[in-house]
């Protein structure tokens, strides 16, 4: 090979190496670009959801500075003004109900057998160690009720969705129906029942006024 050859070969050989680095460096580059936009992405997420949930605790705030200016007294109210667990399950549950064919399929009849099964386990939570006690143990019953507290209200959210009644319109019927049989509770100016014995008297009593 003449010296011509040799130092062409050698420029080709260099060039064909600095294309090789070339090509790594663009790969380098956009994986670095890639990781740039993906960690812009996230950054971009990650402002969103802290400025949601930032307008959440104002939301928050606000709703319980117009509770308390309103002078409600009603811890309960409060609780749900502060989006407590209670609408937090709801929400949850209603989530669950959209989301679940199974339980769309169970409809109010699957639900309310549901409901009686495990109204009963709850009951069961008396007997479950010593059919003697009078006391079930706390964390079979805590975790019963739970159960039953699910059921009752997916039973609910399965009414809605048959276009039976809403959750609102039981929850107001049974308040409504509560102040109606019990308005003592509520207004000391009523007569007060001094026994328990009279004051279920008195609640049958206004519960047969319901029904004449």
């Amino acid at each position: 090979m003449t010296v011509i050859g040799e130092s062409y070969t050698r420029m080709r050989e260099q060039k064909m190496a600095a294309l090789k680095l070339a090509e790594a460096a663009a790969a380098e580059r956009d994986e670095a670009l890639k990781l740039a936009d993906y960690e812009k992405r996230q950054c971009a997420e990650a402002k969103t959801r802290y400025a949601e949930a930032l307008e959440a605790y104002h939301k928050a705030e606000a709703e319980r500075d117009e509770a308390q200016g309103a002078n409600i007294l009603n811890k309960n109210a409060l609780r749900l003004a502060l989006a407590d667990p209670y609408r937090l399950l709801l929400a949850d549950l209603r989530i669950n109900y959209e989301k679940s064919p199974w339980c769309r399929a169970r409809g109010v009849h699957g639900w309310l057998y549901r409901l009686v099964s495990e109204s009963a386990e709850a009951l069961l939570t008396l007997e479950k160690d010593d059919p003697s006690c009078s006391k079930p143990d706390p964390m079979d019953l805590k975790k019963e009720l739970g159960d039953v507290i699910w059921c009752a209200l997916t039973t609910v959210l399965a009414a809605e969705d048959e276009g039976l009644f809403t959750l609102e319109e039981v929850l107001t019927g049974a308040r409504e129906k509560l102040r109606r049989r019990k308005p003592w509770i509520f207004d000391p100016a009523q007569g007060q029942p001094t026994t328990p014995a009279e004051e279920h008297a008195m609640t049958l009593a206004n519960k047969a006024k319901e029904h004449p």
